[in-house]
């Protein structure tokens, strides 16, 4: 969604020192904004789960976060996502991502218009209907950064899918 800046932060150190201790170093970064984010800690939608290092300990927190890469593929910052997006699935954020294009009132119109198609397969039903739910809980003023956030990210992944395929079909004719 066009108009609502991303939160970009920059990373302040790659890889994390951890461990009371016996200290080691961590894969990670370590963001300007004091989170730490390790490779090892993402949700089920691949977003990296922001953290606090206390004492060599790290602490989860709600926060999460989507690298932000350059021309050349490598992560050169983060985009903080919307407070909300970790009470969302990764199946539920797809959802989001294909049926929200404007507005919070449009995504629920648009969902519950599509519930009687899939009655018969619960699965799919219960999908759009919790995705409902949380959404209804979104309040007013925060649901064009949650969607804003949501939109940019898919896009890009979706980018990347569609560029991967191409890039390692031109690697093999060479």
């Amino acid at each position: 969604m066009n108009g609502i800046p991303a939160e970009i932060v920059e990373i302040k150190q790659l890889d994390v020192p951890l461990g009371h201790i016996s200290q080691r170093t961590e894969p990670g970064y370590l963001l300007s904004d004091g989170m730490v984010l390790l490779e090892s800690e993402k949700d089920d939608a691949d977003f990296y789960i922001g953290g606090v290092n206390m004492k060599g300990m790290y602490l989860r927190t709600p926060a999460r976060y989507e690298p932000v890469k350059n021309e050349a593929g490598e992560i050169c910052a983060f985009r903080c996502m919307s407070e909300y997006l970790h009470f969302f699935s990764g199946a539920e954020q797809e959802l989001i991502f294909q049926y929200g294009k404007n507005t919070k009132d449009e995504l629920l119109k648009d969902l519950t218009a599509a519930l009687p198609s899939f009655r018969e397969s619960p699965e799919i039903w219960h999908l759009f209907c919790g995705t409902m739910e949380k959404a209804r809980l979104i309040p007013d003023g925060k649901f064009p950064r949650f969607l804003a956030d949501i939109q940019a990210v898919y896009q890009e992944r979706h980018k990347q899918e569609i560029q991967q395929p191409a890039k390692e079909k031109r690697g093999f004719e060479k």
